[in-house]
Formats: C-alpha cells, structure tokens, sequence
C-alpha cells in the first residue's frame, strides 16, 4: 500500500472557470489541467449567488464542508446541501448555478470524465470505519478531525492523517481500514 499525503499548504490555487472565484485544487491525474484533466478533487469558497462552471462530459460531486448550506438549480431540477457533509451528484453539462442559506460555504469537489475512470464519494459525519479493498485507489479527505489508515500489508502500520489533509492511496494488494469522524472517502475505479 502506497500512501500520499497532500497539506493544504500544497494545494493549488486555480481560478474558476467561470472567472468568479478560486478552486483549492488538492489533487489532479497526472499531467493534466483544467483543459484537458481525467478526475480532479478541490474545495472552494462560495460567497455569493451565482453560476456553477460549466463542464461538459462530466459528473460532479459537490459535498458541503462548512456553512448553512445552499441550494443547487440544476436545469429544471433544484438540489440542497444543509448539512455538513451533505452530497449532490449532478452532471456537469447541466446549467447550474447555486443560492445560499446564510452567507458563505466551503464546498468539496469531485469531478471525472466518465469515460475514462468512474469516481463514488461517500461522506461519514460520525465516528466510523470504512474498509479500503483493492484493487481501488482512495482518495480520503479529513474535513474536521484527524483521521487513522491502518493496514495489515507486510508489517502492520497505522497513519494518522491531520484536519484538512487529503490521503491517496495506492497499489492497494490487501484490505485496509480508516478509521475516524468527519471523513470523505473517494473511490476511484
């Protein structure tokens, strides 16, 4: 099992494509940008009403991380997140745009090209234990609490993992364990 750990002083900072704010971009396949990427997971602040960027070919997962919430207009459809950890999954060729509760949000990401990867997030509010099975990568991002990755591939290891870190992990050959409160996990198939 290969872990990589991202801080948030390693996020990249990339404006919107709609020109209206800017993404913390925590990870991004390999060799890719906006214009030509696979999957990419950011979190951004929304502080005003307004337009989604448009991203054809596309699914997105919006998961809310912190806020009073907002609700989402998706084409004729409307969507609202008003919990932390609430999760939208939308197509990202849908007109979209987003009307908030009360003031600002902190928003989590996950967007993919379903042609060439599929992508599932879940969201886990409190204490849990999720189970890690090969041959899946996982992305797993701790929203407010540190969380623990344990495994049992050769000598048995256990990594805690801070508030606000993303954690890949890869070359996965037996199940592992993450343990903790406040977690999104990603599989990425």
């Amino acid at each position: 099992m290969l872990l990589t750990i991202t801080t948030p002083e390693q996020f990249k900072q990339v404006p919107w494509k709609n020109g209206k704010g800017v993404t913390a971009e925590l990870a991004i396949n390999e060799g890719a940008d906006m214009s030509n990427f696979a999957w990419r997971i950011s979190k951004a602040c929304v502080v005003e009403d307004g337009p989604f960027s448009f991203f054809p070919g596309y699914t997105r997962h919006l998961v809310l991380l912190e806020g009073a919430g907002i609700d989402l207009i998706i084409g004729d459809q409307s969507l609202t997140l008003n919990k932390p950890l609430d999760i939208a999954v939308f197509d990202g060729a849908q007109s979209t745009s987003g009307r908030l509760h009360q003031g600002a949000i902190t928003d989590f990401n996950v967007i993919f090209n379903p042609l060439l990867c599929n992508m599932e997030t879940r969201s886990f509010t409190q204490d849990s234990q999720f189970t890690l099975t090969p041959p899946n990568e996982y992305f797993i991002y701790a929203a407010h609490t540190a969380i623990s990755v344990h495994s049992d591939e050769g000598l048995s290891q256990t990594q805690t993992i801070a508030a606000g870190c993303l954690v890949h992990v890869s070359e996965l050959h037996h199940a592992a364990t993450v343990h903790g409160e406040c977690l999104i996990v990603i599989r990425k198939y």
